[in-house]
């Protein structure tokens, strides 16, 4: 991935303040907004809760307002792939939210090819608040292996380097450098983005556009969001098929309740 030398050589690179404070807050209060508000029967403004933890903010280009994500998606394109950017196809777009898991995603490569993926940090993350730790230089190491899980050498964890950020900073890293996410024993909310080469043949997800959130700055570069290629299979997102086994009971609760007392 020649576009950029830092992903080339180490895996990864960080870009500090990428969103400013007010950005950042209003955010948070968008996100806050929308955590008590569920995705089912139809509604579709709201958040799906995956557990007791960890849950996404449904369909964010549309229910995210005070920050155009497709302009930001522009933005992370250019940032990494420089005047190449068209080369690339944005293929997944999450806004999640992590609260008091003491149980890290351990050590892991994602074995997809021509793939970069971007987090923006709305928290201050940290080795005890969901940082990812990662093993430098190991998206170079080409291997066979195809499974998921990534034992340690000792010549591994020389190379270790925990990646704590700010809020309001951007990391971008090849998901082939194996990697792990810490604890999150506050609270850790991100925007996650991928963009994988204009032809790779990996599975992508379905980026739903809105008509409103269309610029002139989103239609010159339209081409970022038109990811058929031919030879990619699309998928929903996981949450979008079924009902979360932590749903809130309460959810149930209204809508038994609405279909008792609703006037016809």
């Amino acid at each position: 991935m020649e576009e950029n030398n830092h992903i080339c050589e180490t895996g990864y690179f960080i870009k500090n303040n990428f969103l400013n404070h007010q950005q950042i807050e209003n955010l948070k209060s968008e996100i806050f907004y929308l955590e008590n508000k569920f995705i089912f029967n139809g509604n579709s403004v709201g958040t799906v809760w995956f557990n007791k933890n960890y849950y996404d903010v449904y369909n964010p280009i549309t229910n995210i307002n005070s920050l155009n994500l497709l302009e930001t998606s522009v933005d992370i394109a250019k940032l990494i792939f420089k005047n190449k950017y068209l080369d690339y196809r944005l293929t997944n777009l999450r806004i999640s939210v992590e609260k008091y898991n003491a149980y890290p995603l351990d050590w892991h490569s994602d074995i997809v090819n021509h793939t970069v993926r971007a987090i923006i940090y709305l928290d201050k993350v940290g080795d005890n608040n969901g940082s990812l730790s990662i093993i430098s230089g190991s998206h170079l190491n080409k291997s066979n292996n195809i499974n998921h899980k990534v034992n340690l050498t000792k010549e591994d964890l020389n190379k270790k380097r925990n990646l704590n950020c700010d809020a309001g900073d951007i990391l971008c890293f090849d998901p082939n450098i194996i990697h792990k996410k810490n604890p999150v024993l506050e609270i850790r909310r991100t925007i996650m983005l991928e963009f994988q080469q204009q032809k790779s043949s990996s599975n992508k997800y379905i980026i739903l556009i809105d008509n409103s959130k269309l610029t002139k700055k989103t239609l010159e570069s339209f081409q970022l969001f038109n990811s058929a290629n031919g030879t990619s299979k699309f998928e929903l997102n996981v949450y979008s098929k079924k009902t979360s086994y932590h749903t809130p009971f309460i959810i149930f609760l209204k809508i038994l309740f609405n279909r008792l007392f609703k006037k016809n």
